[in-house]
């Protein structure tokens, strides 16, 4: 869901953004063994698959001289549509998820190209632990001199101090812990338990919302197509937001074909489409909360007599089409 520029939220995720940049620039410069968080850009083909879904909306785009567009550029132009959501969707899924790592790099989704170091929130997270803990460590033990000799000392809070520090800044015993466990595989293990730890999430609000639209079965409720197939289209339904799948055998009314290219459903005969955004009317059919599995039919509208005799003429025009063709 996007937020105002003024939501309260929305401006501690800027501040909380900042903060992991600092650390993770210090902790960089100062070579100290650092958690960071790694998110490498998205793949330019699958970013182009989302603009080319958006281009088939009409969605007005500006790209770049080789045709392509970065996943910047398509949010602020989905942002700007009555489509966001599904498509904000889509791109979401385009992109990788952020990792942990011993070596800094970029970290696309948080607009940093040289370290990110996650740190403000240790309750929740052993990386924002580590570096928290590797921060006071060095705040309250950390060597501001060469030798106790040096009478000028480094800033060793500041970034002033980058390119000047040329001693060890804490002493092997101190650095010991911290290098064993990353030489190892910490960064590993937590890369493997956060995966666990997401499908766990991912199947516990499937399952939720999936129980929260059994009551619902039977009812019409309007929807947001979130996604088309050969086989049908997904629709997100309220008040949960729960996706169901709008089978292609279902739709009885005509006979469907999908443009892979235009992302859409194309009635042969009546030439109503189902595309990403659209809002429509479903009756929920069936749910199985154990398999996260909704099933939904589309209330369609009976053809008016003038829609079927456009449909006819149309019909015989492509028939008289072909037979052109064939005769040349």
């Amino acid at each position: 869901m996007e937020r105002p520029a003024a939501d309260a939220a929305a401006v501690l995720r800027e501040a909380v953004l900042v903060a992991h940049r600092a650390l993770g620039h210090h902790l960089a410069a100062l070579r100290l063994p650092a958690l960071y968080a790694v998110n490498p850009a998205a793949d330019a083909a699958e970013i182009n698959e989302v603009a080319k879904a958006a281009l088939a909306l009409e969605i007005p785009m500006e790209l770049s001289v080789d045709g392509n567009a970065s996943a910047a550029e398509l949010a602020a132009a989905f942002a700007a549509t009555d489509r966001q959501r599904a498509l904000q969707q889509q791109l979401r899924d385009s992109l990788k998820p952020a990792v942990y790592a011993n070596e800094a790099g970029p970290h696309a989704l948080a607009g940093e190209s040289e370290a990110f170091a996650p740190w403000t929130c240790p309750a929740l997270h052993y990386a924002d632990l580590w570096n928290q803990q590797l921060l006071v460590t060095l705040l309250s033990e950390g060597k501001d001199r060469p030798t106790v000799r040096h009478k000028t000392s480094a800033d060793i809070a500041s970034d002033s101090c980058h390119g000047m520090i040329d001693w060890s800044l804490l002493a092997p015993s101190q650095l010991a812990p911290y290098e064993q466990a990353l030489q190892h595989g910490l960064a590993q293990r937590l890369n493997s338990r956060q995966g666990l730890l997401q499908e766990f999430q991912d199947d516990l609000l499937a399952m939720a919302q999936a129980r929260h639209t059994e009551p619902l079965v039977g009812q019409v409720l309007t929807g947001v197509i979130s996604g088309v197939q050969s086989y049908g289209f997904f629709v997100e339904v309220p008040p949960s937001n729960v996706e169901g799948l709008v089978h292609v055998s279902s739709l009885k009314d005509d006979w469907y074909e999908y443009r892979s290219r235009q992302n859409r459903l194309v009635g042969r005969k009546f030439r109503r489409t189902f595309m990403v955004g659209d809002s429509v009317e479903v009756e929920i059919q069936k749910v199985d909360a154990l398999r996260h599995q909704i099933d939904l039919a589309v209330v369609l509208p009976e053809p008016s007599d003038a829609d079927a005799m456009e449909a006819d003429s149309e019909a015989d025009s492509e028939s008289d089409r072909e037979s052109d063709l064939e005769a040349d």
